[in-house]
């Protein structure tokens, strides 16, 4: 069974830190992976949505779709995508089927405030940014996932390594 695995959680949690760690690691011990980047998708595949509610749903199935097709020619697809609601999620889960899973970043919504490296709190804040995650959009805590992470209480490295563990790399 190749794996897909999707990290969720808000703007500044640390997705695309860890998806990024885990893609390196999974290359040098030479496994076929892919990485599916929200920010990147949303530049490429998905340009042409906006952020409401049905286009993030249109998008998670855009990915999900995406995902499940590269799990027959890759060992390990990553997906970093906010993917706010659980009904979105659950969707992408039905899309890919058994070989989903999911890890939630449960960093608290301050801490991704302060990391916020590309600004898009502050902009948001200021009514730049409409439909924000976090805070003029909400972002639904899934019912249940593979793995839960708060990368305000564990360092990369823990992080990591629970990750290693779930998934026996």
């Amino acid at each position: 069974m190749n794996p897909v695995i999707w990290f969720t959680g808000l703007s500044g949690s640390g997705k695309t830190t860890l998806s990024k760690k885990l893609f390196t690691y999974l290359k040098t011990i030479g496994k076929s992976v892919i990485l599916l980047d929200g920010d990147e998708l949303r530049s490429g595949l998905s340009k042409d949505l906006d952020f409401s509610n049905n286009a993030r749903t249109e998008n998670v199935r855009r990915v999900a779709e995406l995902a499940s097709l590269l799990t027959k020619q890759v060992d390990v697809v990553i997906v970093a995508t906010i993917s706010p609601e659980e009904k979105q999620r659950k969707l992408a889960k039905e899309i890919i089927g058994l070989e989903f899973r999911l890890i939630y970043l449960s960093t608290p919504l301050q801490i991704c405030i302060e990391r916020d490296p590309k600004g898009y709190y502050n902009k948001a804040r200021q009514g730049l940014i409409e439909n924000f995650t976090g805070i003029s959009a909400q972002y639904e805590i899934p019912i249940n996932c593979d793995l839960e992470l708060n990368t305000a209480e564990d360092n990369l490295e823990t992080c990591f390594k629970k990750i290693l563990n779930l998934f026996n790399f």
